[in-house]
């Protein structure tokens, strides 16, 4: 057991190991960075250890002391907890740990010097590290959430059961993201995204395979999910259910998801995932009017397949170049549904807030039992504001969007 990070050794981790760090009054304040490795069947863990009231151990970047060796200059502003800086950290997991302030407006020391943070500075830096899982953290306060980098320096991420919020450029002069994923497979699910700082996305991701589901997602001021290309890989496909999504408190961009590209030079489009949204069971809910639909398809070589969403707020569903097909959706009144099969439309009348659950299906609602089985995978679960897997009960059939009527 240790009270400052600087009196372990962590340059002697070996695969299996776990580094407890326990929950204490005043948070840890010392910046990490880890190159050391795990394997896939013995990984190297940090777990925060709560105290009896559940609360986790905080790492504050604000102040925080830099004591370790850092091989790539580039990497000592960049992240409170840094993955794969002289070396790879490959299979690492962290677990139970509220990570805070490694933004551009606080500092750290080194020495007897203080720095700044970058602007894109994250809670979780993951430079070089081919499988990296995060789980029930508290990541707030950080110019990102996490952020890695592409294959083949990442391959694996997975984050679950953690609450993201309030992260940006808190300068307010560019953006930040609660995440910025860029792995060859990436799986984000029971998670609770909340508002951010500066302008900017919940989920930013450029994944070669995405997979989000079971997710809370409110309060980016840009698009909520934001899947766009990397020119590293090839067809990038995405997996986006069972999901609640709807706009936080300040929004700058109404688009709630874009699916396709975000690269322009000189007036032209650069890249594109060139792959296949599967959007299905989601919840979704605009609380501003637009002439723009909530799903943005900006590449010709993109396409979206939409079964079994109840789409809330707008007439028109989707814009761009791309091709967007569905199925048994719900939608509001008067909604342009020429592109969907089987879809109906109605308005709030047919919900029923339920504890955490603002839109179950009401006794009677056109939702229950009315959505596909002809879908991907199963839907097992539903979103949840507080991070935890609740299973979605359901009977013969599905309903439509991220909630299951219960009898009451």
């Amino acid at each position: 057991m240790f009270s400052k990070f600087r009196e372990f050794k962590w340059n002697s981790l070996k695969p299996g190991d776990v580094v407890n760090i326990y929950k204490k009054k005043k948070p840890y304040k010392e910046k990490l960075v880890l190159s050391v490795s795990g394997t896939h069947k013995s990984p190297i863990i940090l777990r925060g250890i709560p105290d009896d009231e559940g609360r986790l151990p905080v790492i504050d970047g604000a102040g925080a002391v830099h004591f370790q060796k850092i091989c790539k200059d580039s990497h000592y502003n960049r992240g409170l907890i840094v993955l794969g800086d002289c070396n790879p950290a490959n299979y690492i997991r962290i677990e139970n740990l509220e990570l805070k302030n490694a933004n551009n407006t606080s500092r750290y020391k080194w020495g007897s010097n203080t720095y700044e943070y970058a602007k894109n500075a994250a809670g979780i830096f993951l430079w070089d590290g081919r499988n990296l899982k995060v789980k029930n953290c508290h990541i707030h306060s950080c110019g990102m959430g996490i952020l890695t980098n592409s294959y083949p320096k990442t391959s694996y991420f997975y984050l679950a059961f953690s609450r993201i919020h309030n992260n940006g450029d808190f300068t307010r002069e560019s953006w930040g993201h609660n995440v910025y994923i860029q792995a060859r497979k990436t799986m984000i699910e029971f998670n609770r995204f909340g508002e951010m700082f500066s302008d900017g996305n919940n989920i930013k991701d450029r994944s070669n395979l995405t997979v989000i589901r079971y997710n809370w997602i409110s309060g980016g001021m840009s698009p909520q999910i934001d899947l766009v290309e990397n020119l590293r890989y090839g067809t990038q496909d995405a997996f986006v259910y069972g999901n609640f999504i709807t706009h936080g408190k300040k929004i700058r961009n109404p688009k709630m998801i874009l699916f396709g590209g975000d690269r322009v030079e000189n007036k032209k489009q650069l890249g594109s995932r060139s792959g296949t949204l599967y959007f299905f069971n989601n919840t979704v809910i605009s609380t501003i009017k637009t002439k723009e639909g909530f799903l943005y398809v900006n590449r010709f070589d993109c396409k979206a397949i939409l079964k079994n969403n109840v789409m809330l707020g707008r007439r028109s569903i989707w814009f761009g170049n791309g091709q967007v097909a569905g199925e048994r959706n719900f939608f509001s009144y008067n909604a342009e549904t020429s592109a969907f099969l089987n879809s109906s439309t109605g308005g709030y009348e047919q919900f029923v807030g339920v504890g955490n659950y603002p839109y179950s299906p009401r006794k009677g609602s056109l939702l229950i039992n009315t959505g596909s089985l002809d879908l991907p995978t199963k839907v097992k679960f539903v979103p949840s504001m507080t991070p935890k897997a609740v299973l979605r009960e359901r009977d013969a059939s599905i309903d439509i969007g991220a909630f299951e009527y219960k009898v009451r």
